[in-house]
C-alpha cells in the first residue's frame, strides 16, 4: 500500500484538479529557507531504472518461461509461481524498482513499480490503477495514516497492424489480492501520479524518522512531479506543522482545499490548526463542513477503546474496537488490542483469531515475526 500522512486522521483519496491548477517552483506554498539541504530525493529515472540484476534475470533466469508462454504470460508466471521471484510484502520502506528486486520485497507501490519496469523492458504495455480499498488505516505515535492501494495491468505486445484493448489483452497484477474483489472501483492513473506517490511515501517515512529536511525535499518533489496530487499538499502541511511553521502549514492546506472535490483530511487538519490558534469560530465552521462530508471521525472508536483498555474496562474496549472492524477498518494494532481485550475477558479462541488477523495486516517482516511468536506462545498456553 502507499501511505498518506496526516496529523489528526489521514489524507483523502486524490481527486483531479481543475485545468487551472498549477504549482510552479516559485509558488508561495514552498519555503526552502525553512529547511536545510537534502540530497535524498531521487529523479523519476532512478525510481524506474532497470538494474543489471533485473536485466540478467530477464535474459537468463526466466527466458524459458518467456519462450514457452511469451513475455505477457511469462512475466505473470514468473511473478506468481513458487519457483519465480517469490516477492513478499514489506512496508518498512518504499523502495524503487531496483531496491524492490534486490530485496525481493516491497509495499504495493514498490512492487508495482518493479513490475512495470520489467514489463517495459519486455516491450509490454502497462496501465497503473488506483484501487478504492474502502479505507485502511495505520498509526505511528502522533501520526495517523490512510493507506491507499495501487495495482497495474499488463497488456500484450500488439502488432502495429492491429490494436485491441479487449479483456484478453490485459491481465491485472495485484500483490494484495485481499484488496481486490468483484465490483471494487479502480481507475487508471498516469506514471506522474505513481512518481508523486512514491515521493510522498518517502516524505512520510522521512518525517516519521525525524528527518525533516529530507521530508520537505521529498514532499516538494512529490508536488512538482504531479501538481494535481492532493495527498502531497496535505503531507507538506503536516511537515510544516511538525517543524513549527503553522502559517506555512495553513497555506498548504488551504491550497489543497481549492480543489472542486471534498478534502476531509486537509480540512480536519486545518480545523485543528484553527482551534489551536484561537480561531474558534472558523474551526467550528470547518468542523460542521467536515461532519457533513465525513460523518464518522477516523479511528475515534479505536482511541475510545484504548482509553477503556487503560481503565481496565475490557468489555467497553471490545465494543469500541469491533465498531471499527464493522466499518471495514483493519490494521495490525487494532486487532492486537482486540486480542488484548479478549484476553482480559478470558476468551482465548478470540485472542487467537485476532492475533492471526494482526499478523495478516502487519506491514513489516518484524511485525509478522512478533505476531507469530505471540501465537506460538498462546498455543503453548492453550496446550497446557
Amino acid at each position: 500500500m502507499r501511505r498518506r500522512s496526516v496529523l489528526w486522521g489521514a489524507a483523502a483519496l486524490a481527486g483531479c484538479a481543475s485545468p487551472e491548477w498549477r504549482v510552479g517552483p516559485g509558488a508561495s506554498i514552498f519555503h526552502d529557507e525553512l529547511f536545510g539541504a537534502s540530497d535524498e530525493a531521487m529523479a523519476a529515472s532512478e525510481i524506474f531504472a532497470l538494474s543489471p540484476a533485473m536485466r540478467a534475470w530477464i535474459d537468463d533466469d526466466v527466458s524459458g518461461a518467456f519462450r514457452r508462454r511469451g513475455p505477457h504470460y511469462g512475466l505473470i508466471e514468473a511473478l506468481r509461481e513458487p519457483s519465480g521471484l517469490k516477492m513478499t510484502y514489506d512496508a518498512t520502506l518504499t523502495r524503487n524498482a531496483a531496491q524492490a528486486f534486490e530485496a525481493r520485497a516491497g509495499n504495493c507501490l514498490s512492487l508495482v513499480i518493479m513490475t512495470a519496469v520489467l514489463a517495459r523492458a519486455l516491450g509490454l504495455r502497462i496501465d497503473y490503477q488506483q484501487v478504492d480499498n474502502g479505507g485502511v488505516w495505520d498509526r505511528s505515535a502522533s501520526l495517523v495514516y490512510s493507506l491507499g492501494h495501487v495495482n497495474l495491468r499488463i497488456g500484450k505486445q500488439i502488432p502495429v497492424a492491429r490494436w485491441s484493448d479487449s479483456d484478453g489483452d490485459w491481465i491485472t497484477i495485484d500483490f494484495l489480492e485481499s484488496e481486490v474483489a468483484d465490483g471494487v472501483r479502480s481507475w487508471s492513473i498516469g506514471e506522474s501520479r505513481i512518481v508523486s506517490m512514491f515521493m510522498n511515501n518517502r516524505a512520510v517515512e522521512s518525517l516519521v524518522a525525524g528527518r525533516s529536511d529530507a521530508a520537505y525535499a521529498w514532499s516538494r518533489a512529490s508536488i512538482e512531479a504531479d501538481p494535481r496530487h492532493v495527498d502531497a499538499y496535505n503531507t507538506l502541511g503536516v511537515i510544516y506543522l511538525r517543524h513549527g511553521n503553522k502559517a506555512a502549514a495553513e497555506a498548504a492546506w488551504r491550497f489543497a482545499l481549492k480543489l472542486p472535490v471534498p478534502q476531509p483530511l486537509a480540512l480536519g487538519n486545518l480545523a485543528d490548526l484553527m482551534e489551536s490558534t484561537g480561531r474558534t469560530a472558523e474551526a467550528l465552521g470547518m468542523r460542521a463542513e467536515l461532519q457533513r462530508i465525513q460523518p464518522v471521525t477516523p479511528l475515534k472508536d479505536y482511541d475510545d477503546g484504548l482509553k477503556a483498555l487503560a481503565l481496565g474496562d475490557a468489555q467497553r474496549a471490545r465494543r469500541a474496537f469491533e465498531r471499527e472492524v464493522k466499518r471495514g477498518i483493519h490494521f495490525h494494532e487494532l486487532h492486537l488490542n482486540l486480542a488484548r481485550a479478549y484476553l482480559m475477558l478470558g476468551v482465548l479462541s478470540r485472542v487467537q483469531e485476532h492475533l492471526e488477523l494482526a499478523r495478516k495486516y502487519s506491514t513489516t517482516h518484524e511485525q509478522q515475526a512478533l505476531y507469530s511468536a505471540k501465537l506460538a506462545r498462546l498455543k503453548q498456553v492453550q496446550a497446557q
